[in-house]
This record gives C-alpha cells, structure tokens and sequence, in this order.
C-alpha cells in the first residue's frame, strides 16, 4: 500500500492573505470552516495536556505565527485547509496510491513545504513526515511543461502513461486558471 496525492489549484497569495489577517469577518469564516476536521486532526497528536489542539494552531496562523515547532503537520493541515477555500481540489485517478519510492520525480521537480509567492514573516515548522507539500508556480508551469515535464517518462519510468498524463492534466488546469498546483502527499 502507497500514499496518496491530493492535487489542488490555488492562487498562494490568497492563501497567504489569511495568514496574519486582521479581518474579524474572514478570520470567522477560516475558523468556522477549519473545525470542521479538527477533532480528526486533534487525534493524530499525541494527546498530551499541553499539545496544541489544532483550532489553537489555526488561530495562530490568523495571528501570523507559528510557535509549536514540533508540529508542524497540524499547520500543513490548517494550510490544507486555506488552500481548500481559496482554491479547487482537482481530480485524481491515477495517483491515489503512490510509494514513497516513486515520489522521487515530484521531489526533484517540485519546491517543497514553506514556498508561497508572497514570503511570510515567519517560518512554519516542516512537519516531521506528513503531510509532505509540493508546489509548482503557475509562472513556473510553462517551462516546467515544454523541457523538464516531456523527459519525465524517461527519467522516472515508475509512472505508466495515464499517470503521467494526470500529471500533465494538473498542471495544465493550474496554468489555464492562472493558479498555482499544490500537491499535497499522505
């Protein structure tokens, strides 16, 4: 059994423009929608009295910090969720269950965690394993399409031809939507 890609289209300053807001209205909105898995996300914590729920962690980042350095994947998953209403999930069929083996050509490809546009003033810790975030610009997909994505299949010949097409499929969305491709690996 492998882990999965969850593929999303979304412009990052959006996302960005959550982090640190001072809008009551908006900082509402993000904690309304971020509860709705928070017990789900509280139980991959170790539970301990003073382990940060996760509410606590999506406060922080409306407060624009960071400040629990050992857990960083409730952030990722708080950011997952930011991405989640400023963007689109896309589809994936070909890529619902991946090996960390062959996630090789995403991790040479692609910038990891801690990449927006719009740099923050802080820095969100990496979670330890997962969620493992890739990101691809949309003013980086052009290139990335015309030179590096074409030798891919020979490069890292793990994907079949359908995969790569998924791929393929992603990126191209993000582009014609003049967003940004974040993939998210768990």
């Amino acid at each position: 059994m492998g882990y999965g890609i969850m593929p999303y289209r979304v412009n990052l300053d959006r996302v960005t423009s959550l982090i640190g807001t001072s809008k009551e209205h908006v900082r509402e909105d993000v904690k309304s929608y971020c509860s709705r898995r928070a017990s789900r996300i509280d139980s991959l914590s170790s539970s301990g009295e003073n382990d940060p729920k996760f509410m606590d962690i999506v406060e922080e980042l409306l407060d624009g910090k960071a400040t629990h350095k050992h857990y960083g994947f409730m952030y990722w998953y708080a950011i997952e969720d930011f991405i989640k209403m400023c963007g689109t999930m896309m589809v994936n069929t070909e890529l619902v269950s991946v090996r960390a083996g062959d996630m090789d050509f995403f991790f040479r490809k692609f910038k990891m965690n801690n990449h927006f546009r719009s740099p923050l003033t802080f820095s969100i810790p990496t979670p330890d394993e997962f969620p493992t975030v890739l990101v691809k610009l949309s003013s980086e997909i052009d290139e990335f399409l015309m030179t590096t994505f074409k030798e891919a299949p020979l490069k890292f010949p793990q994907f079949s031809e359908t995969e790569y097409e998924q791929i393929q499929s992603w990126l191209v969305e993000a582009k014609q939507n003049e967003q940004d491709l974040v993939l998210y690996y768990y």
